[in-house]
């Protein structure tokens, strides 16, 4: 078999496989403009090659010169206008119409030297120029953009195209020469299949730099999306602090008032103005939660209590709120058969309150009814209650959207009845992560049944004791019981201060954590020890944490070193109570501070006569 022949055979099987490779990277998204040139380059070569190899037989020699000429021709256009696409991303219309003009005027040019003229060589010498000149402007787009070239060495290929463009040259002198010609040939062919090669390898590399561009801007993203979280968590938790500092006044000063002796006029209308900085203080903790749990931040308690007793507790809370609306509110409990379960009572009573306000909220007249029943399913016991309500319902279309966050049935139904459109996000978002769920239906203008399921363990050996305190009789404490308040925030003063005494209890004010640890030293000198510390977390010159730390570590005496340290603050974020626990503090009262809670805390940790 001739040399011609093995080249032709060796040429048609590689650049079969590159037209299949740059067909397959077309595929990809994006790409398909970057090889679509080059693709169409490979397949004119290819039929070069099928031409040289399958239509001697057929025509003359001096058709399948020509018809090779021209296949070559467009091959070098497109392969010129896919490098150019490829760094530059777009061609301009002149730019098509002066690759394109050039081509076909080297291509009449030599069809009329060949067959008008009858001068075959003058025309085999524009060919071989007009092909060593794209490939020497190849060379120069690729010189331009060798920072591009993902080479650490280009000269290397730049080198090729210029053997390659000198083969050319002297292609019309290597005709008369059939040892040159065929060693001329393989020679050519080897370069024209690395460059082949080499836009391979280019499309590769930009394939594997896009890849790590994503890899890196999506690690980038990640790592801005830490830092906004972070951000949005340190503003939620000043927020909290910031808000809850003058609701704890507000709200402070009006349990104070709601027990002085006064007119009935105006203990309704400070009942008014207690109430509504209760709901106010709803709203910031129904904001508080959905940040929570949005961040996956929200902790759950799963600690063993009485079911039946939750209700009741529950009931009795919105029982008033019914009342107030002239509605009928019942509690079906009778279907419940294990009272003591183990689960978080604090979001399951979270999931109850805002389902059964919600009911009160949107029900004007007639009844709601809350029906609580154990059903055992697949070896798991679930608690099933049911809400229902005879509101103004929902409609059908907008039952999908109940649950959305920020969402209420109707633009309307904020006016009318308000919220933040919180309350059944995070209801339903609770339910799921105590691996329940909740589901609704309704019929506008009739009413609603919102169905809340959630797992529990049942407790069979269960000796319920109550942790509930009479909070009502002021106790009696121990003589030279005495507390240190660390607050800086005036208005917080008063209220704390009014609530120890309103149970008989006095106090000193330390306005940092500066001022405490001197007043404890001294306290010391004196022989007037404090009982109790309430501290608060973020005061200026020292806060609570650092405070809390040097009087554990002795820095105010050993005496000091166990006293009961109250966490007071108007922090609320998910790890506060943990943080404040953890620097060495006992307890954890959160502002608004309400009157039962303050009492059962000290009770906790004073001593009584």
């Amino acid at each position: 078999m001739e040399l011609s022949v093995i080249i032709n055979i060796v040429g048609i099987t590689a650049y079969s496989l590159l037209a299949i490779f740059f067909l397959w990277v077309m595929l990809v998204p994006n790409i398909l403009s970057r090889t679509f040139f080059w693709l169409i380059s490979v397949l004119a070569i290819l039929f070069g090659r099928l031409n040289l190899y399958f239509l001697p037989e057929y025509l003359a020699q001096q058709e399948i010169q020509t018809i090779y000429m021209f296949l070559l021709i467009v091959e070098k256009v497109f392969l010129v206008l896919g490098l150019y696409y490829f760094f530059n991303k777009r061609i301009s219309l002149n730019y098509y119409v002066k690759v394109f003009s050039f081509a076909i005027t080297a291509f009449v040019l030599i069809i009329g030297l060949k067959y008008g003229a009858d001068a075959s060589f003058i025309a085999m010498i524009v060919f071989s120029t007009c092909q060593a000149f794209f490939l020497l402007y190849i060379m120069k787009m690729l010189y331009q953009k060798k920072k591009h070239m993902y080479l650490n060495q280009p000269f290397f290929i730049l080198s090729l195209f210029v053997f390659y463009a000198i083969h050319w040259l002297t292609y019309p002198i290597a005709l008369n020469y059939p040892l040159w010609l065929t060693y001329g040939y393989l020679f050519g062919n080897v370069l024209n299949l690395i460059i082949y090669l080499y836009l391979a390898y280019l499309v590769l590399e930009r394939f594997q730099y896009r890849m790590l561009k994503a890899e890196t801007s999506a690690l980038e993203l990640l790592d801005e999306a830490k830092k906004a979280n972070r951000t949005k968590s340190e503003f939620l938790a000043n927020m909290s602090h910031e808000i809850r500092t003058p609701i704890n006044g507000v709200m402070g000063m009006l349990e104070l008032l709601q027990d002085a002796e006064m007119k009935t006029e105006y203990k309704e209308k400070i009942n008014i103005a207690f109430t509504s900085s209760k709901i106010l203080l709803d709203v910031v903790n129904e904001v508080l939660d959905y940040s929570k749990i949005e961040a996956g931040k929200l902790s759950l308690e799963y600690i063993e209590f009485d079911l039946i007793n939750l209700f009741t507790e529950v009931f009795h809370t919105m029982e008033n709120l019914a009342n107030n609306k002239a509605l009928s509110l019942t509690l079906d409990t009778d279907l419940i058969i294990s009272r003591h379960v183990k689960s978080d009572p604090l979001r399951i009573k979270q999931i109850l309150f805002n389902l059964i306000g919600n009911a009160i909220k949107f029900t004007e007249e007639g009844e709601i009814i809350v029906k609580a029943e154990q059903v055992h399913k697949a070896n798991v016991d679930y608690l099933v209650c049911s809400i229902i309500d005879t509101g103004v319902g929902i409609d059908e279309d907008k039952l999908a959207t109940v649950f959305e966050s920020f969402q209420q049935a109707d633009s309307s139904t904020t006016r009318n009845f308000g919220g933040s459109g919180l309350g059944l996000s995070i209801s339903k978002q609770l339910s799921q992560l105590l691996k329940g769920d909740i589901t609704v239906e309704s019929v506008e203008n009739q009413g609603s049944k919102f169905t809340v399921t959630i797992p529990l363990e049942i407790i069979e050996d269960f000796t319920f004791e109550s942790t509930e305190l009479d909070t009502t009789d002021i106790p009696k404490w121990q003589e030279n019981t005495k507390i240190l308040l660390v607050e800086d925030n005036r208005i917080n003063q008063v209220v704390a201060i009014q609530l120890l005494k309103s149970f008989n209890l006095v106090c000193d004010v330390a306005e940092n954590g500066a001022i405490a640890i001197a007043k404890l030293k001294l306290s010391l000198r004196i022989d007037t020890p404090y009982t109790c510390i309430l501290m608060d977390c973020q005061m200026p010159t020292l806060d609570g944490y650092e405070t809390t730390k040097r009087i554990r570590s002795g820095e105010c005496g050993g005496l000091y070193k166990k006293i009961p340290i109250i966490a007071m603050t108007a922090n609320a974020m998910t790890g506060d109570r943990e943080k404040c626990l953890a620097t060495g503090m006992n307890d954890f009262i959160s502002k608004p501070i309400e009157r039962e809670v303050m009492s059962k805390v000290l009770k906790s940790w004073i001593s009584e006569k």
